[in-house]
């Protein structure tokens, strides 16, 4: 349980020093992930920040020097490995996997602690469910500790991995710092940046506007709302999908869907940093219909801008509790929530 004005990050280094009470160094990996990636990633900026304040250093792990990690444990130095992101992709990944499970395998009959991070149940691009399910459960058992943002993830992959939920430990996601503005100033320059989307007068007139925000991927469901909302064309509810293309073929079904709607916009870019505020700004509501999930950062974020969001009752978002939360169980729910 964190303290009052603890940040997610203090938290975290607290259960590290519990685990390692000598610690002095933290290495972060993620198969497939390279260090630049990992470092630009907002949720590690965040979930870190306070190490280096802590005389904590924190080094980011590539899979060409993690024969150093072992060496360095075997002169003596206390470190725990915290591996995040975990994913079988083809054959070719078979290799960087191997070297990846061989070097913990040491670390760990060094002495060393692992910990986990399970920011999913299985990967959402996942063309091989079975081998991901065996390489997750290897990996489970080969770490000394796992970390999840909830008491709903605890208990969903206690089960699923086949481990005791004693070796669980929980640290909620942490929060993302965000500028807020008006909605009116948010519009004005929304039109101004984005006028060929915006041209059509539905949207120049008084209605409530539902956002769906970020990577644009099937297991997030955007094409079953986006036909809750043609099929309602007549309301003054419109639904804004904006975000960057993850899947060609998906946004292209997407696209086809809403060429003639009014009511329905699809922008499918990316979103630079500054004009987040925006499209959060001029929506009321925010909705997530994922087929699966266990942690959603994007939850997160929509209710960092003070938004209600409308959010599937489904891993770590059971959790989410107030007045700014409406859950449902199916798409008919949804359909009621939105148009009843």
């Amino acid at each position: 349980m964190a303290k009052d004005n603890q940040t997610e990050s203090e938290e975290l280094i607290e259960v590290f020093k519990k685990l390692e009470p000598r610690l002095n160094k933290v290495y972060v990996g993620a198969t497939l992930k390279n260090a630049i990636v990992m470092q630009n990633n907002r949720y590690i900026r965040l979930l870190y920040q306070d190490f280096s304040a802590y005389q904590l250093p924190v080094e980011f792990l590539i899979r060409d020097n993690f024969h150093e990690v072992i060496w360095r444990r075997m002169k003596g130095e206390k470190s725990i490995v915290h591996h995040h992101w975990l994913q079988f992709d083809n054959n070719y990944s078979l290799k960087p996997l191997a070297k990846v499970f061989l070097g913990l395998f040491i670390f760990r009959m060094l002495g060393g602690t692992i910990v986990w991070t399970l920011h999913n149940k299985l990967p959402h691009d996942n063309p091989y469910p079975q081998t991901n399910t065996r390489v997750r459960k290897w990996f489970a058992k080969i770490s000394t500790h796992l970390h999840v943002h909830c008491t709903q993830a605890r208990e969903e992959m206690s089960q699923f991995l086949k481990v005791s939920q004693n070796k669980f430990f929980v640290v909620k996601h942490p929060n993302y710092p965000v500028t807020t503005q008006s909605q009116e100033e948010s519009w004005t320059k929304i039109r101004q940046r984005y006028a060929d989307h915006f041209d059509n007068e539905v949207w120049h007139q008084p209605g409530t506007t539902y956002l769906m925000f970020g990577q644009i991927k099937p297991y997030k469901g955007i094409a079953e709302v986006v036909d809750l909302f043609l099929a309602h064309s007549e309301s003054n509810k419109r639904l804004l999908v904006v975000g960057r293309i993850k899947d060609e073929a998906y946004v292209d079904k997407v696209r086809d869907k809403v060429s003639d709607a009014a009511n329905v916009i699809l922008i499918p870019q990316f979103i630079a940093d500054e004009d987040t505020p925006l499209f959060y700004g001029i929506s009321e509501y925010v909705i997530f219909n994922y087929t699966s999930i266990l942690t959603s950062g994007g939850a997160i974020e929509a209710l960092n801008y003070r938004k209600k969001i409308i959010a599937p009752r489904k891993g770590c978002l059971t959790d989410l509790v107030g007045e700014n939360i409406i859950h449902f169980d199916t798409l008919s729910e949804l359909k009621n929530i939105l148009f009843s």
